[in-house]
């Protein structure tokens, strides 16, 4: 803008000459017309990735007012309160992140922030929790108050007599009516309230780990976390930046990420690690199960047919320094070594099915 403030030209005019200076300038010497290997100025192009924001939604019925921006009331519908709004990772479900207040019995549903960790409180105080809304017509909406619909470790049996745990009926799910102004009373929706922590999804019963943070529990506007995210944008760019339709040359296909301590840059690297072993090791599984064709592959040959995929036998030289600490070793080592590397890659495929093929 400011140079085609300076020079009257127009501003895609501009944009197209600076993109070509700087991408002409931090080519080699020896790519302008001269002998040298140095660019003429290191270009360098930062950007910053911010994560995705949060979802606010109201308790009106559908269609409904969503915003990705926290306000007190729908702009659209005053006397709407907007509420925060997480989804079960699991099946996507939805819940509402409120407190409840009771006021001379007076009970109202305020938003508040899911950061702010549910504490165990009597019955007098304010109790943060979730509210979850009741589907009118929904099949797979497993919750209805019995004690069949609880999970099972919420349930015990004494005398021969199934019942709630004793320590568990102080979390349990409470139905309310309630309005698009957060009141308790006619005329509104039917929700289930969940006071205290996430326990579990009231629609597929899924139960998160519950030592994993509130906000790890119950997905936003987006399900992956910061490590994950930036795992996903590196690896997209390093894969655009080696094809051979980029035009990046072979000394720059890289990138220099900046942290503010080492803790993120170990839990980054590590993260990183897990993704590419993860990915070649998924990568692998696929393309054995598709060279195996209709018959399909057998418990006790898949270890080995994953080795063969990634190309670590024996007979392959240039692998071997991948997969063996002595690569020059003896055919019996090597037939040996191919052994038991088949038989750790059928140890980690069944734990990364067991894990689920969603998990990053």
């Amino acid at each position: 803008m400011r140079l085609a403030d300076d020079s009257g030209i127009e501003v895609g005019q501009c944009r197209t000459a600076l993109e070509a200076f700087l991408s002409r300038v931090s080519l080699p010497e020896h790519e302008r017309g001269g002998p040298g290997e140095v660019a003429f100025l290191a270009f360098k192009l930062h950007r910053f990735i911010s994560g995705a924001g949060e979802v606010f939604t109201t308790l009106a019925s559908r269609p409904r007012t969503v915003l990705f921006e926290g306000q007190l009331e729908d702009p659209d519908s005053p006397g709407n309160r907007l509420y925060p709004t997480r989804f079960c990772r699991s099946c996507g479900h939805e819940y509402h992140v409120v407190n409840k207040s009771d006021n001379d019995g007076q009970i109202k549903f305020l938003p508040r922030n899911i950061d702010d960790t549910p504490l165990e409180a009597d019955e007098d105080d304010d109790v943060a929790g979730y509210l979850c809304p009741i589907p009118e017509i929904d099949q797979d909406f497993a919750f209805n108050g019995d004690l069949d619909s609880y999970p099972e470790s919420w349930r015990e049996e004494r005398n021969g007599i199934e019942r709630l745990r004793s320590y568990r009926k102080k979390r349990a799910p409470v139905s309310y009516v309630v309005g698009p102004d957060g009141r308790h009373g006619a005329g509104g929706k039917d929700f289930w309230f969940i006071p205290g922590k996430f326990a579990f999804c009231l629609c597929c019963q899924d139960e998160p780990n519950q030592g994993m943070r509130e906000r790890s529990k119950l997905a936003g506007l987006s399900g992956e976390g910061r490590s994950s995210a930036t795992t996903l944008l590196i690896s997209s760019a390093l894969e655009w930046m080696n094809h051979p339709e980029s035009g990046v040359p072979e000394t720059k296909r890289k990138l220099l990420g900046f942290t503010d301590n080492r803790q993120d840059a170990a839990l980054q690297s590590g993260n990183f690690n897990d993704f590419l072993f993860v990915s070649l090791l998924r990568g692998a599984i696929l393309r054995a199960i598709i060279a195996a064709g209709d018959e399909g592959l057998t418990e006790d040959e898949f270890g080995l047919r994953v080795v063969k995929a990634l190309g670590f036998i024996s007979a392959n030289k240039d692998a071997r320094a991948h997969w063996m600490l002595d690569p020059s070793s003896g055919a019996v080592i090597r037939e040996d070594a191919q052994r038991a590397l088949a038989k750790v890659l059928a140890h980690r495929v069944w734990t990364d099915l067991r894990r689920g093929l969603n998990s990053p």
